[in-house]
C-alpha cells in the first residue's frame, strides 16, 4: 500500500459541486446540472436565459396558453390539484389558474 505524501493529506477531496462543472463544461455539449439551479443566485439566472432569443420553450409554452386556455382549462376537472415542480416565475402556471377562475366565476 502507497502512503500519502503531506500535500495529498492537506487538499480536500473535489466536492460533488466541483466534479460537476468541471464534467459539464468539459464535455463537448456543455451542461450544469439542474440542481444547481435552485438557489436564488441560480433561479435569477435561469430567468436571464429564459429572456434570451435562443431560449424559446418558455415564450412557446405562454403562446400556447394564451392561444388555447379556454380549450385547455375545458380539459381540467374541478377536482384536479397542480403540481409544478421548478415553476420559475410560474406565469404558466399563473395564467392556468387565472383562466380556471374566470371558468369558475371566481373573480369579481
Amino acid at each position: 500500500m502507497k502512503s500519502a505524501t503531506a500535500r495529498q493529506l492537506r487538499r480536500p477531496a473535489p466536492s460533488g459541486f466541483l466534479l460537476d462543472v468541471v464534467e459539464g463544461l468539459s464535455a463537448e455539449q456543455k451542461t450544469l446540472k439542474a440542481k444547481y439551479f435552485y438557489d436564488a443566485a441560480g433561479s435569477a439566472l435561469f430567468e436571464q436565459i429564459t429572456e434570451l432569443p435562443e431560449y424559446y420553450p418558455t415564450r412557446t409554452e405562454l403562446a400556447i396558453l394564451q392561444e388555447r386556455a379556454n380549450e385547455i382549462v375545458q380539459h381540467i376537472p374541478t377536482w384536479a390539484a397542480f403540481v409544478e415542480f421548478g415553476s420559475g416565475l410560474s406565469f404558466a402556471l399563473m395564467s392556468t389558474l387565472l383562466m380556471l377562475m374566470i371558468r369558475e366565476n371566481l373573480l369579481t
